[in-house]
Parts: structure tokens; C-alpha cells; sequence
């Protein structure tokens, strides 16, 4: 006689934890791909910001893809309005962050400092120079620059390249960069 066994499964609280963050992090994602917004998932004592990701960086990027003004640059892609030309000062993480929020431009003072996706969304492989659209951001730095994307509990930050155009991380507590601010205009 062949006898049959019966296995049971018990689903421990540590799976049932994983799926359930699974299934958030993926209606995050939907939502952040549908309406081009920033969802956050609080983790305990930390958190996960997830960001649209950037539009893709032009190789083929010309002028008429901004508005030039003479102390702003409006990108006609994502709506944003750039300080045009930065101050050519090295600063490290919390400074460059007042800096943005103290900065007053064109009678506006709502500058903050940019996130990594859209730091990123005015990258142009195309440029010859620092890997920015030169007519609209003359004398930009072939060097890096801040984001304001710090995960929740973390010491590490993201800043983009404008020698390569890459994204990278580093410690904020020990690092100086250069800063572009951005508003979005209202």
C-alpha cells in the first residue's frame, strides 16, 4: 500500500513582511511610472523613496529644448527652471542645501537643491564640453554636482557628473561639490 503524507506550510511573519513589501513596492513603482511622481515606503526607521527615472539624456540636444533667460534656464521637457550659471563654489552637502534655499533670482527664492533624476534630466552625452547644453549652461564645470537624494537614516548621497554624465554616491559628511538650483515655477 503506498501511503501518502500531507505536508503543511506555514507562512512565517518574516515572508508574509517580504510579500507585502513586494506588492507595495511594486504599486509604487506603477504609480511613480503612471504620474511621474516620488513615492515613499516608510521602512521602520528608514524609508524608501522611489523616483521617476530621468528622461533619457539627448544625445541630439539643442536649444530649443530650453528657454534661456538671462539668469534662468527653463527645461520645455520637464517644466523646471534652472539657475543658469552657477556660482563656481565648492561646498559640502547641508551648505549646498542653504545655499539653494537662501538663493534669491529673478525676485524668486523657492530654489532648492535638485533631485538625482532631475539633476540627471539635463545631462547631454552629445556636449563636447562638461555633458550639459553649453548655450544654456555656459561655463558649467566638467565636475559633480549635488543632488538632494539622501536615503532617510543614511550618510550617503547622490551627485551627477558632468564629466560623464553618470550618477554616483558618496558620503555627504566628506565631500565638497558644485551646485545647480532648480524651482519649479508656478
Amino acid at each position: 500500500m503506498i501511503s501518502s503524507q500531507r505536508r503543511r506550510y506555514f507562512i512565517g511573519a518574516d515572508v508574509v513582511s517580504r510579500v507585502v513589501f513586494a506588492i507595495l513596492f511594486l504599486l509604487a513603482v506603477s504609480q511613480v511610472l503612471a504620474q511621474q511622481t516620488v513615492v515613499v515606503i516608510p521602512l521602520g526607521d528608514s524609508e524608501l523613496e522611489i523616483e521617476p527615472t530621468a528622461p533619457m539624456a539627448r544625445a541630439d540636444t539643442v536649444s530649443r529644448d530650453y528657454t534661456i533667460l538671462p539668469n534662468t534656464v527653463i527645461d520645455n521637457l520637464t517644466g523646471l527652471e534652472w539657475q543658469r550659471l552657477d556660482d563656481d563654489t565648492t561646498r559640502e552637502w547641508i551648505p549646498a542645501i542653504s545655499y539653494c534655499r537662501n538663493l534669491v533670482l529673478d525676485s524668486h527664492s523657492d530654489w532648492r537643491l535638485p533631485t538625482v533624476v532631475e539633476l540627471h534630466s539635463i545631462v547631454d552625452y552629445g556636449s563636447s564640453a562638461a555633458a550639459i547644453e553649453q548655450v544654456a549652461f555656459p561655463g558649467t564645470n566638467s565636475s559633480l554636482y549635488w543632488s538632494r537624494s539622501v536615503p532617510a537614516g543614511s550618510a550617503i548621497g547622490d551627485f551627477v557628473n558632468f564629466n560623464t554624465g553618470g550618477i554616483n554616491d558618496v558620503l555627504v559628511i566628506s565631500a565638497q561639490f558644485l551646485v545647480r538650483c532648480v524651482r519649479e515655477p508656478s
